[in-house]
């Protein structure tokens, strides 16, 4: 394995899954700068129709990876209940794969999921879970950063 998984795997694995912290103002700034990042990349990848929030980048690059994250990386297995969590961890360390294999489009994007997982290392993942029906199922990027920044 590559040296920006397995720092990825070690990342992943020293969340602390039980810890949720209180609201805090970095939340909502870590989670914005996730969404900015998200758009920002599909901009570049040139995709206008939908742009769902929780996304794997590396389909969204039509790249099939050689190895199964499921199956390599066991601390996926720590997270319980939270697919959405789960989900963004999994598409976190699969694009950290491509970083280690100098995949360009990886490159030019390696930090696209560090906010998301800097907000879950802080204990923020209950935020994140509570807002899933807008964040996964029904809201699109764009419309999903106005309303964000009106409230």
């Amino acid at each position: 394995m590559n040296q920006a998984l397995e720092k990825a795997r070690f990342i992943v694995k020293n969340i602390n899954w039980e810890f949720e912290e209180p609201n805090r103002p970095s939340h909502a700034v870590l989670l914005y700068e996730f969404l900015r990042r998200g758009s920002l990349f599909y901009d570049y990848i040139n995709r206008d129709s939908s742009r769902p929030a929780v996304f794997s980048a590396a389909e969204m690059c039509n790249i099939k990876l050689p190895i199964d994250i499921y199956e390599i990386c066991d601390e996926l297995n720590q997270i319980k209940d939270e697919c959405l969590v789960k989900s963004t961890c999994k598409n976190y360390l699969e694009w950290a794969y491509l970083v280690g294999e100098n995949i360009p489009v990886a490159l030019n994007f390696q930090e696209l999921y560090i906010p998301i997982i800097k907000l879950f290392y802080r204990g923020g993942k209950n935020k994140v879970s509570t807002w899933r029906v807008d964040l996964w199922e029904y809201r699109t990027l764009p419309k999903y950063i106005y309303g964000y920044k009106q409230s």
